[in-house]
């Protein structure tokens, strides 16, 4: 989604600006850059942010792809095993929605305090992401 694509990179952005004393000079042209870019977005999701808060569009993302991971997830396979299929193939892509979930949800705090159901399933994410 557009709007979601473009809250994350203003949150990375945000990110980046408050670490701006230690990045390099050559970073710091490409932060300009996106700022830049994020501008001339702002303008073109302008009917696309009227219509729905973007907040609560990334909310809804978030959980979609939470969601997504936790069906795919096995978690008794608590030791992987390379003679399984899921082990290989599929626990690295469930792996990376997780992590991509807690993500998502950690840049909704751009517009405020996460709630706590999404706190927790955040956390939960970001756990289950590393194992």
């Amino acid at each position: 989604k557009p709007i979601v694509a473009h809250y994350l990179r203003v949150f990375a952005m945000n990110i980046a600006l408050q670490l701006r004393s230690r990045l390099r000079p050559a970073d710091l042209v490409y932060v300009s850059s996106l700022m830049d870019s994020l501008e001339q977005e702002r303008t073109q999701l302008e009917a696309q942010r009227a219509a729905k808060h973007p907040q609560e569009t990334i909310r809804e993302f978030a959980i979609d792809l939470s969601n997504r991971a936790r069906s795919a997830d096995k978690p008794e396979v608590s030791i992987p095993n390379p003679s399984q299929r899921w082990t290989i193939v599929d626990a690295p892509k469930v792996a990376q929605a997780y992590h991509a979930s807690a993500v998502v949800l950690d840049s909704l705090r751009q517009f405020a305090p996460l709630a706590p159901d999404l706190a927790q399933r955040q956390q939960s994410a970001h756990k289950r992401s590393q194992q």
